[in-house]
């Protein structure tokens, strides 16, 4: 209980002590916050808010899809970029006149001379005027995009007319500029189709013309039937093979006979022959059959035997150059089938090649012409963004528009007020603390143990 009256006895003091200072800034805060408040202009405030439809009108040539994608472009894109551009603070400016209006200048934010200057001196202070103004009218601009599809413009001017008349501008320079950068696009993307549109039909009709060309040379230089000309060439081969077998055992025959003719063999090997397939071949075994029937009676001398044996390497020989003969004409016959097998699979390779470059030029055909085709269907679609694009104004919904405001939004005047007193008490509590802080007097015994003195003597409280 003692400290709490001790605390109370020292707010006191503190308050006999240092009103005057708490009431003086107080009063002083007060007093300027008030001036402060009574001296600013009124400002009033001006909204438009604007809703951008969709577009629903589709072209039936164009998918369903792309072309609700293409309508549905998100004209909100870049927004705060086309209100706050150096050309749309220069388009309020001059559409308001802003430049003359000398109440600007009343407000302290603008104090360049636009009359004593000259020549360049003169443009340079007009240049910094417009900057300056170029900053003020972007600071009274205030944009919010309440959706995917709409948006709000306010504007902060000393007068209500201009106020709305500025918000009005701003919303119609907005639409009018994305429209026509939209529009721009979109022609120069028509443009662009159809450039490519034309060159690829130029392509085209260059890849058909040759097409048709080199189908028309094909069909005069190349045989077509290719399954005809492999049934020959399977014959030719079929006959070949077989020619190749006898030839075979032609050359086993001849090696035998050309031994026996020699001498390297005798003439008992001719029974591993078939004489029925030999040319002479009767003679020669009737010849064989005497010979056998006297060589088995008499001895090789004898006269006969003689005789029979070369009676029967005569024939020997005279078969050898039968069937060398023979031999001669089956390789005749060999060669001739091998150059018309030669032929046949040149002719065959020549018209698979005619083939593969045909069918290699109609592919090169086919991709020139589904790649005209896509780029109509892109025309198209070009063609109705841009005729979408041209209607899109109407999209522009102005839900809620602006009005000449009766009561000033700026500044708030009974706000200022408070805030000012409760500054004023603010700094006052604080300029007192200091000053206590700062006072070295003495008023108590604790506050002789601060600065290290003896005690002379007391004096006691009186009542």
């Amino acid at each position: 209980m003692h400290q709490v009256q001790l605390a109370v006895s020292e707010i006191k003091g503190f308050w006999k002590r240092r009103k005057k200072v708490l009431i003086l800034c107080t009063l002083l805060i007060t007093i300027l916050s008030v001036a402060i408040a009574w001296k600013l202009p009124d400002k009033y405030s001006s909204s438009i808010s604007i809703l951008v439809q969709k577009e629903e009108t589709l072209n039936p040539m164009v998918r369903f899809n792309l072309a609700v994608s293409l309508a549905s472009e998100d004209r909100l894109k870049s927004f705060n970029e086309i209100i706050y551009s150096r050309s749309t603070m220069n388009m309020i400016i001059d559409s308001l006149g802003l430049m003359n209006d000398k109440e600007i200048d009343d407000e302290g934010l603008l104090s360049f001379n636009l009359v004593g200057g000259k020549g360049s001196e003169a443009n340079e202070n007009s240049g910094l005027r417009r900057d300056k103004l170029i900053e003020k009218v972007r600071g009274s601009i205030h944009t919010s995009l309440k959706a995917s599809d709409s948006f709000s413009i306010t504007y902060l001017d000393t007068k209500p007319e201009r106020a709305k008349k500025a918000v009005q501008l701003l919303a119609d320079h907005f639409i009018k500029t994305k429209l026509q950068l939209e529009n721009e696009r979109n022609t120069q993307t028509v443009d662009f189709f159809q450039t490519k549109l034309e060159e690829l039909r130029e392509t085209v009709e260059a890849r058909e013309t040759e097409l048709m060309s080199k189908i028309g040379n094909d069909a005069q230089t190349t045989p077509r039937e290719n399954s005809g000309l492999q049934r020959n060439l399977d014959e030719v081969e079929t006959d070949l093979h077989e020619l190749n077998l006898r030839i075979q055992k032609l050359q086993n025959r001849l090696q035998l006979v050309t031994e026996i003719s020699n001498g390297d063999r005798g003439i008992e090997a001719l029974d591993q022959l078939n004489t029925s397939e030999l040319p002479s071949g009767e003679e020669l075994n009737s010849l064989m059959s005497d010979y056998k029937e006297y060589a088995n009676r008499y001895t090789s001398e004898f006269p006969k035997v003689k005789e029979l044996k070369e009676q029967v390497f005569g024939m020997t020989n005279q078969i050898k150059s039968e069937l060398e003969a023979i031999m001669f004409e089956m390789k005749a016959q060999k060669s001739f089938l091998e150059n018309q097998q030669r032929v046949l699979a040149e002719k065959i390779e020549e018209t698979i090649l005619a083939e593969q470059r045909t069918n290699q030029s109609k592919t090169d055909f086919d991709i020139y012409r589904t790649l005209y085709d896509e780029m109509k269907v892109k025309l198209e679609q070009a063609k109705t963004t841009r005729d979408l694009g041209q209607k899109a104004k109407n999209q522009f919904v102005v839900i809620d528009p602006p009005i000449i405001p009766q009561k000033p939004a700026k500044p708030n005047r009974v706000l200022l007020a408070g805030g000012g007193i409760f500054l004023g008490l603010f700094l006052g509590v604080v300029a007192a603390a200091i000053a206590e802080f700062l006072d070295t007097t003495v008023r108590r015994p604790s506050d002789i143990k601060h600065f290290n003195k003896p005690v002379v003597a007391f004096i006691p409280e009186t009542n």
